[in-house]
């Protein structure tokens, strides 16, 4: 069976099964008392790769935004933040939420816009706008990944991993 789904409700589900799967992220955490202030230091190697992720979305999210790709009129929380153990799980929760009311925002002739971006190292590229937004929800897997790792590592397992994964062989996306 192969299930067709197009580009626009392929990053909806993306969108929301990363908020679904971050918040049991931080579900787990918060019952293993990992945001308490003597568990920080034990915990260390999870907080900086979260920060790491956060940071990295922040980028993109802004780069999108000032590009002006998303039609969400939500107030943008993505200025300055001051990142530590305590704030991470209204920050993931703010940019959960955030990107999902983005993605539903988006116009579906947009996706096959062009976005040109500078890359950290000041490299001109461009690509198109479904094709960035896959590659941040890949990153986000992928360093979603390291944390679930780290958290089994910590005897702290979810048990599972991003749940899209079983259905992926039998996924086509359709434009």
């Amino acid at each position: 069976m192969t299930i067709h789904l197009e580009r626009l409700q392929h990053l909806k589900i993306r969108a929301s099964n990363s908020r679904w799967i971050h918040s049991k992220i931080l579900e787990t955490m918060a019952l293993y008392r990992c945001f308490e202030p003597d568990q920080h230091l034990f915990h260390l190697p999870i907080f900086t790769v979260m920060h790491r992720q956060l940071q990295s979305e922040f980028i993109w999210l802004n780069r999108l935004e000032q590009m002006a790709v998303f039609e969400n009129k939500s107030e943008q929380h993505l200025r300055k933040v001051h990142f530590n153990p305590t704030t991470i799980p209204q920050i993931r929760e703010q940019t959960d939420l955030y990107l999902l009311e983005s993605i539903e925002s988006i116009d579906l002739q947009r996706l096959d816009h062009l976005v040109n971006y500078q890359t950290i190292a000041g490299e001109g590229q461009s690509a198109k706008l479904f094709t960035v937004l896959m590659n941040y929800f890949n990153h986000q897997s992928y360093i979603r990944s390291h944390v679930i790792q780290l958290l089994d590592e910590a005897g702290l397992g979810l048990g599972f991993d991003d749940l899209l994964y079983p259905f992926s062989k039998n996924l086509e996306i359709v434009s």
